[in-house]
């Protein structure tokens, strides 16, 4: 479990790292792009995440409770 952890966080702390490096190296390049996202189209995208999320955690808990539907 802490060598999954370990790489994880080495993982995701060298995805952050470049990405705060490129930001502030192409500060002009990201202003640029942000202003042509469309935020009807990433709340959309953020709410079914959140629901898939929620609906799998859901399943796993009936499962561990031994609740099973037919």
């Amino acid at each position: 479990m802490w060598w999954f952890l370990g790489t994880e966080i080495m993982f995701f702390g060298g995805m952050f790292c470049a990405y705060l490096i490129y930001r502030l190296k192409y500060f002009p390049e990201f202003a640029a792009a942000s202003r042509s996202l469309d935020l009807t189209i990433g709340t959309l995208n953020t709410a079914v995440l959140i629901c898939s999320s929620l609906t799998v955690a859901q399943a796993v808990r009936a499962a561990q409770m031994g609740k099973r539907m037919l």
